[in-house]
């Protein structure tokens, strides 16, 4: 026992030698690395011009065709500040004014509350984010850029149910003639127990919504804005995989991780509208060839067509269970947890079945 306190405290006198021998560049980086889920500096960020020098300076990773930076690396020259959260495995990076978020597996940047699409996404490894080398560049170079208006999304979070439909008036249906689902689990917020998670979007199926729903009910935009995602290249997991998922999505404390959410969201469309409002069109079935990455689309524009990807039943390869799951964010924010069932059904109602 005395052994083991002894080369306990030996341990632990050396490493505070070595971090405090450490030239001071390097403290940034094993302080990411003893705190992934936290800021890991304070230090300001150096100017754009400067950290474009670094960003070459850089040791790159190549990950499949491209290549990466780690976040570490990136914070330890001064270039962002940031930190990761390695359960939902998360990248929150900030550099001035400008504020990014990237998930595991998902090529969609959210800055400063809005969505953009990019060419890949982040990758995680042993709880390290690595970002596109070009996704990184981007972010250095429209740093210097002014925030012409910072997201609204503090003042949104504390919006009252009525103000939550107010915010959303301008929507119309996706699936016109359809009118908000009358079964209450269909609704964001409601207990998914398969994942042990919640529910984030809106169910449109058959039943319940006073309209006859299948592979050939067309999905439309709800407005006019910015294609930021379409999944033309979606393939279906198996039987196998989807179960693995699941079980992953269960061992979060009740909280199904983004990535995992991403894979049982199947075929979506990502549309950027006005307002902050972000829609996530879910378990498409097919995506209409117009429908790309950073080009506009407009009130009643085909995205696609109604199907059941990512499901129990789509990895079957069948036609049951076939309805649209639709997700609404704003700011890159989920507001439904704060309002009760009854609120939440108001909200919807009084935009989607006057449309």
């Amino acid at each position: 026992m005395k052994k083991f306190a002894f080369l306990w405290m030996f341990g632990t006198l050396m490493f505070i030698s070595i971090y405090l021998s450490l030239p001071p560049k390097y403290t940034p980086l094993l302080q990411s690395l003893l705190y992934q889920d936290k800021p890991a500096f304070q230090t300001k960020n150096i100017d754009s011009k400067e950290a474009l020098t670094q960003l070459q300076e850089i040791p790159k990773r190549r990950l499949g065709e491209m290549d990466y930076y780690s976040l570490n690396h990136m914070m330890e020259y001064g270039i962002v500040q940031g930190k990761v959260d390695s359960k939902q495995e998360i990248c929150y990076i900030y550099r001035g004014n400008h504020h990014y978020q990237l998930e595991r597996n998902i090529p969609v940047l959210l800055h400063n509350g809005l969505y953009e699409g990019i060419a890949a996404s982040a990758v995680f490894l042993d709880k390290h984010c690595y970002l596109p080398q070009i996704v990184a560049k981007k972010m250095v170079e429209e740093s210097s850029k002014p925030v012409s208006k910072q997201s609204e999304s503090s003042k949104v979070s504390s919006y009252d149910a009525k103000q939550v439909a107010k915010h959303l008036s301008f929507l119309r249906s996706p699936i016109p003639g359809a009118h908000v689902s009358s079964v209450d689990s269909s609704l964001p917020g409601a207990k998914r127990a398969y994942r042990n998670g919640i529910h984030e979007g809106l169910d449109w199926y058959t039943f319940g919504t006073g309209k006859v729903i299948n592979t050939h009910t067309p999905v439309l935009s709800m407005g006019s804005g910015v294609v930021v995602r379409a999944d033309h290249d979606y393939q279906e997991m198996s039987p196998k995989e989807r179960g693995e998922w699941l079980i992953l999505g269960r061992q979060n404390n009740g909280q199904t991780p983004m990535y995992i959410l991403d894979k049982l969201r199947g075929r979506t469309v990502w549309i950027q509208f006005e307002n902050g409002v972000m829609a996530r069109y879910c378990h498409l079935s097919r995506i209409s060839a117009t429908v790309k990455v950073g080009e506009k689309v407009h009130t009643g524009d085909v995205l696609g067509y109604v199907g059941n990807s990512g499901t129990s039943d789509g990895v079957l390869k069948n036609n049951q269970g076939l309805h649209l799951h639709l997700d609404i964010l704003i700011h890159g924010q989920w507001l439904w947890g704060k309002y009760t069932v009854k609120e939440r059904r108001m909200i919807l109602e009084s935009v989607f079945n006057h449309s």
